[in-house]
């Protein structure tokens, strides 16, 4: 299913370094990447400002895509709008029953219910912002979880829109760097108060999670070539034994995807589709090391496509 589902587009080529860790916040993230994004003098002008918008859609155990385009950022197009545009032109053979409706049933056969419980379609918005590090700037990562339809989520601000299934109370796989340098999958965890409003968020290691890279192989003909996993299994801490240079990778750009499965199991099209623990974090991973002929050291370039220039 995710072969024929993956579009890979090449304005998504545009990237941004990433030289610190990811934190999450429980902050209103729109407002204040907005604050940051637009010039205040400038609001008058806020319906000309086309800014990239991402959109991402993990089904219940595979990364289906990753897509992005250019949108106002007043107001004017929802959530829902960016699902159906990007899926429109990139993906117009998927079907999907319920989006112009604010609640999405079911995409490619995948419906709500496959597992048996609340499990189904949800929706979270990612910001990101650019703060300062010991290494120079870090992207720093927040949440939203909206309590609207789909189709009343405003787009106020550069985001992915993460479209995923699992349930309400799934915990959210992330990324960061442990103590001594090498990447550690993390869980964040929502915390609400009793009125059911978004307060915090609780960050524990993802104990046996696993961290997964295919390499995006683009032709001569302009086709792409999706290569076969490169798994590394985290430890009961998260720790996946990768170092902060991605060494054991060989040079390329590569699909990345933090996750954990469940041994809970259906058949959706006559394939099997295992249950997700936790809603995976995926993106593209530019991995290039290179002997720098002044130093003893390797040097490495790591881009993560947020899409936040």
């Amino acid at each position: 299913m995710k072969k024929n589902f993956i579009k890979v587009v090449g304005s998504m080529l545009c990237a941004l370094l990433l030289l610190g860790t990811l934190s999450v916040s429980a902050a209103d993230p729109a407002e204040e990447t907005a604050a940051e994004t637009v010039d205040p003098e400038k609001e008058a002008d806020i319906s000309e400002l086309l800014m990239p918008v991402y959109l991402v859609v993990e089904g219940p155990d595979e990364l289906y895509t990753i897509l992005n385009g250019q949108y106002p950022i007043d107001g004017s197009v929802s959530a829902g709008d960016v699902v159906a545009d990007l899926l429109s032109e990139y993906h117009p053979d998927r079907e999907i029953v319920g989006l112009e409706d604010g609640y999405i049933a079911s995409i490619d056969g995948v419906s709500a219910g496959t597992f048996g419980g609340w499990d189904g379609w949800l929706y979270a918005v990612k910001y990101y912002t650019l703060v300062p590090s010991e290494n120079g700037v870090a992207a720093q990562m927040s949440i939203d979880i909206p309590t609207v339809g789909i189709n009343d989520y405003a787009i106020i601000a550069p985001c992915q829109i993460l479209l995923y299934y699992g349930e309400f109370d799934d915990s959210f796989a992330g990324v960061t760097y442990a103590e001594d340098g090498t990447l550690q999958l993390v869980t964040f965890t929502a915390v609400y108060d009793e009125n059911y409003v978004l307060t915090s968020f609780e960050t524990a290691p993802l104990a046996g999670g696993t961290f997964t890279f295919e390499e995006i192989i683009v032709n001569e003909d302009g086709s792409v070539t999706i290569g076969e996993p490169i798994v590394f299994t985290a430890d009961e801490n998260g720790l996946t034994g990768i170092d902060a240079t991605f060494s054991q990778l060989p040079n390329g750009t590569y699909f990345g995807s933090a996750g954990k499965q469940s041994d809970v199991t259906a058949e959706v099209n006559g394939e099997t589709v295992s249950k997700p623990e936790v809603v995976r974090s995926s993106d593209v991973y530019v991995v290039y090391n290179e002997p720098d002929p002044e130093e003893e050291f390797i040097k490495k370039v790591e881009l993560l496509l947020i899409g936040m220039m």
